[in-house]
């Protein structure tokens, strides 16, 4: 028996001379240490980059909001200045002369034409319709849009 534990201890990996396989045992474990540090160091550097695109995006998605509020300002702002020009430019249409001249009565084809003529220089405005107090309408610069229709129940 005495020999057969001399025999297992020859041929025990661990000895007091290195052998090749043990050499190699150690290189494989430094290899999978360097490989786990690796991962590891990979894994952080994602997380990293994650965490900076992350930050440009709120940056990013900050900057779009906030030239999102000033166009909408500035469309504000034109579509104000545009129906002021248009209120201007449709006033002249408003006044008395216009709707009913002096001591005679109202004449819608005289109201279209007036209409017709101001609106040449309004390109913002495609028609005009003068409309009752009950939503009849009284005269209009849209053909399809004739005198007598009841326009008191629709969006316009």
């Amino acid at each position: 028996m005495g020999q057969a534990l001399e025999t297992a201890t020859v041929k025990s990996p661990v000895s007091a001379t290195p052998s090749v396989g043990a050499a190699n045992a150690v290189w494989v474990v430094a290899a999978r240490e360097l490989v786990d540090q690796l991962t590891s160091l990979r894994f952080l550097i994602i997380a990293l980059l994650a965490f900076d695109l992350w930050r440009k995006y709120d940056e990013l998605e900050t900057e779009a909001f906030r030239e999102t509020h000033n166009l909408a300002l500035v469309l504000g702002e034109h579509a104000a200045r545009t129906l002021e020009s248009v209120d201007g430019m449709l006033k002249p249409l408003a006044t008395p002369d216009t709707i009913a001249p002096a001591g005679g009565r109202f004449d819608p084809a005289r109201f279209e034409r007036q209409a017709t003529l101001v609106l040449d220089n309004l390109p913002e405005v495609t028609a005009t319709v003068l409309l009752d107090a009950t939503g009849h309408v009284l005269a209009a610069t849209l053909p399809r849009i004739r005198r007598g229709m009841d326009l008191s129940n629709t969006d316009y």
